[in-house]
């Protein structure tokens, strides 16, 4: 069992330079002594620190001053077993109540001690660290990814005092099994709506789930493969109609895994009806209104707006996830309730939904009054100031539109809003500007003023 590196004291002549060793050649290294402190009898000492073996040890000091003279002196000293490190081991097991769970590595050690375990099987991936515990044991469990099939060769390396002990065990995780597959139902087939019928094949006695791509509600399937190979369960959720991908997830020993996937389609029911729901954008309540729904995969949607002589709102595709979304453009839309109806064409079959929004009543129409109509100003950064509608978003640009706008204001709660331009208008030339009002669902009015920068003109 190793030793605790041993620090070895002498006393010797001041200022000096020793040399310890012990018999057997091993050296201990050489220290500096210093003079004694000033009205003390204490000789000088020097230290050195080493590994010895275990046994009785005879340590040699030799002390060489200036002039070239040499005194030397003996020790011996027995390492004691209450000094040695306890060397690290090793053990390798699946886990004893669920084999399919993660295997578990443990082991003895030195206590307080960190234990570095890798998998020298699988290019020396890490398997974790632990810290040994008063006890003398530490204890990890072994991730799917950090194991292969076949054996695999754990190798625990325990570091004290600048001094490594390592230990190394196996664990078979057997031979590479066969992939599941789906054989019910068929890949690219439909099928009718309800509980769904899954059968297929894989290694012997795994365990086997069927799951889609939601890893948050419980399989559809959980199972075992029979001697034969062979797996089926009927899904504890009804499938409507849609299109599906579905994976067969299949566990060995150790948690190691391999999967597939089918894709297929449920048919629509009769039952399965078109719906239509609308809101104003959670984010930005001045942005375009948006339609959702659920429909027939694959199936186009056509909405109009019934309560503005049936204007376009646009169409959209049902998504295979079952579910639609359009965007309401402000030109689609009116002050006041809307109400939006949705058409679907499918298995020649045509369904509707309704759904209304309210865009609020017409709002104040926004002014400016700031600058006056007509008015001339010299070269500056003019104060922009208005009145609208209460909380209406604000903004004052020109013809260009590729530009920020010069202004950018809230209505206040009394009427008013008031900004200063971003770029001064510098250039002497006459200006038309024009203040936007937008309200909730980007429904727009607009208003313009028009003056000029003249140089020289005061305000």
């Amino acid at each position: 069992m190793p030793h605790k590196p041993k620090r070895v004291m002498t006393r010797l002549g001041a200022s000096a330079l020793a040399a310890v060793t012990i018999a057997s050649g091993l050296s201990f290294g050489t220290a500096a002594t210093a003079a004694p402190a000033e009205n003390t009898a204490d000789s000088p000492a020097a230290s050195s620190t080493a590994q010895p073996r275990a046994g009785e040890q005879t340590l040699d000091a030799t002390q060489r001053s200036k002039g070239g003279n040499s005194t030397s002196t003996s020790v011996t000293v027995t390492p004691g077993d209450g000094e040695s490190v306890q060397p690290v081991s090793v053990n390798a097991a699946f886990d004893a109540s669920d084999g399919f769970a993660p295997a578990v590595v443990s082991g003895r050690g030195e206590p307080g001690a960190t234990v570095r375990v890798v998998n020298t099987s699988k290019n020396s991936v890490s398997v974790g660290t632990a810290s040994v515990g008063p006890d003398g044991q530490y204890r990890m469990s072994v991730a799917a990814s950090a194991a292969q099939y076949g054996v695999n060769r754990f190798t625990a390396t325990q570091s004290v005092d600048g001094s490594s002990t390592t230990a190394t065990a196996t664990l078979d995780y057997g031979a590479e099994p066969t992939a599941p597959r789906f054989q019910t139902p068929t890949a690219g087939g439909t099928i009718d709506p309800g509980t769904i019928a899954f059968a297929g094949s894989g290694q012997a006695d795994a365990k086997l789930i069927v799951r889609g791509t939601n890893t948050t509600v419980a399989p559809l399937v959980t199972t075992t493969v029979d001697a034969q190979g062979r797996w089926s369960g009927d899904s504890i959720r009804e499938l409507r109609g849609l299109e599906y991908r579905i994976f067969a997830i299949q566990t060995v020993k150790g948690g190691l895994q391999k999967q597939s996937d089918v894709t297929f389609t449920v048919r629509a029911t009769a039952s399965q009806g078109l719906t239509l729901g609308a809101a104003f954008d959670e984010v930005d309540e001045f942005a375009p209104a948006v339609l959702t729904g659920r429909g027939v995969p694959r199936a186009t949607v056509r909405v109009v707006n019934s309560s503005k002589g049936d204007a376009a709102v646009g169409t959209a595709t049902v998504g295979a996830d079952g579910q639609y979304r359009l965007t309401v453009a402000p030109s689609a839309a009116k002050y006041g309730v809307n109400t939006f109806t949705a058409t679907q064409d499918a298995a020649g079959k045509t369904t509707t939904a309704t759904t209304s929004l309210d865009y609020g009543t017409a709002p104040t129409a926004v002014r400016i009054t700031t600058p006056t109509q007509g008015s001339v100003l010299p070269p500056s950064t003019p104060t922009f100031s208005g009145t609208g509608a209460p909380q209406a978003k604000i903004t004052v640009r020109g013809t260009n539109t590729t530009v920020a706008p010069l202004v950018t204001a809230t209505v206040g709660a009394n009427g008013r809003w008031s900004g200063t331009a971003v770029r001064a208008l510098d250039k002497a030339q006459a200006y038309k500007l024009w203040g936007f009002q937008t309200t909730k669902g980007g429904l727009v009015t607009e208003t313009d003023v028009t003056f000029t920068i003249r140089t020289g003109a005061t305000r």
